[in-house]
């Protein structure tokens, strides 16, 4: 097939949150299953317009600046419908057009009225749930959400959670909503690091000291950094050297840093900011347990990330990436007292802990591996 995906971020272009990796894998894996594969995103500075990469052909798309984000995403959807028509002229006819999140859902729009291709919209979340909730968010969002799930000949939601959220919000019946679920890719890592005590030291962190990591972009609450906070002295009174560390940036950042002072927990918090690369994957490796306190998660990549690394997570009940409880991660409220006591069961028990993370790099490595999302949503593709 030749497939058409169109996102406003991947890592071959602008990169700002899960939808790039999503976007970006998923496209590769597609490919190495012999598909045909054209990724329609917004250009960074310096970046050519087309280029292949890894077998995927990039087609980027200069970005519109203005104050109005809803209209800046629609004039993006149409430069990308232009380029589209363009490559289509060059390389012949499209199968499948696939949009990511309401960005983009503009030109999978265009795409089934002017070509009548088949359409796929993939929810990586909703604004209603992004809003904290019915009467939140955008209605201009709403509605295009609204507009892709009618138009498209199949939904897919990276969760069951997110599955029923959408059939809900949008009245889908559940035959057209396919639920499949984010991927990682394992080999990113691999390996044991040499000596974990001079990673610690790199942030001041003691050989022995157990560490906590929270990792998420730290933009509102959402994402429920400041529920970690609050948790802490807890953590700490089960065991007084732990080290909590947060990688992510934004206003919650800014607002743990002040309640970890007002808390007097300071000199166990580390605030890092944002982290990527080998440094991150390290950061995985030094945890002795992730946590993931989100007050909304439809997936939850650092899940998958942490499995991949071979920690055992403690992750809220609103987070829709499969934690089997008890066997690669405890399932807590999104609550202060939740995350404390997940933590301490992560503390109480070592050797299960360490089980229970090698459970987790199993299911990464197997049930959430690209290529095992690729090959269904190649199903959804064309089981109608």
């Amino acid at each position: 097939m030749r497939i058409a995906m169109f996102s406003w971020e991947s890592l071959h272009s602008i990169a700002v949150g899960g939808v790039a990796p999503h976007v970006t894998e998923l496209a590769a894996a597609l490919q190495r299953r012999k598909h045909e594969v054209h990724v329609f995103t917004r250009r960074a500075e310096g970046q050519q317009l087309h280029e292949e990469i890894y077998g995927v052909m990039y087609h980027r798309v200069q970005s519109h600046d203005t104050d109005d984000f809803v209209d800046a995403m629609e004039k993006m959807c149409n430069s990308m419908v232009w380029s589209f028509g363009e490559t289509m002229s060059l390389v012949g006819d499209f199968d499948i057009a696939h949009a990511h999140d309401w960005m983009a859902c503009k030109a999978m729009v265009q795409c089934k009225n002017s070509h009548g291709i088949r359409c796929i919209f993939t929810f990586h979340s909703t604004e209603q749930g992004r809003s904290g909730g019915p009467g939140g968010g955008s209605e201009r969002v709403a509605g295009m959400e609204g507009e892709a799930a009618f138009v498209a000949d199949r939904v897919i939601a990276v969760s069951e959670r997110l599955k029923d959220e959408i059939c809900e919000i949008y009245q889908l019946p559940t035959s057209k909503v396919w639920a499949v679920h984010n991927g990682i890719q394992c080999a990113r890592f691999d390996g044991m690091l040499e000596d974990p005590g001079a990673v610690k030291a790199v942030y001041g962190i003691g050989a022995l000291d157990p560490v906590v990591l929270f990792v998420g972009r730290m933009v509102g609450g959402m994402k429920g950094g400041d529920i970690l906070i609050e948790a802490v002295p807890d953590i700490l009174s089960n065991h007084p050297a732990a080290k909590v560390v947060f990688v992510g940036d934004g206003d919650n950042k800014m607002h743990c840093d002040h309640r970890a002072k007002e808390l007097d927990i300071e000199g166990s918090c580390r605030f890092l900011g944002a982290r990527s690369g080998d440094e991150l994957v390290n950061l995985f490796k030094i945890a002795d347990c992730v946590v993931v306190p989100s007050r909304y998660e439809p997936f939850g990549l650092t899940v998958c990330e942490a499995w991949a690394a071979g920690k055992v997570v403690v992750a809220s009940d609103q987070v829709g990436c499969p934690v089997s409880h008890g066997e690669d991660g405890w399932v807590v409220s999104a609550t202060r007292e939740g995350i404390a006591w997940g933590v301490a069961e992560v503390f109480r028990d070592w050797d299960r802990a360490r089980a229970m993370g090698a459970q987790g790099r199993v299911k990464a490595a197997f049930s959430l591996s690209w290529d095992t999302v690729a090959e269904l949503t190649e199903r959804a593709y064309c089981e109608f």
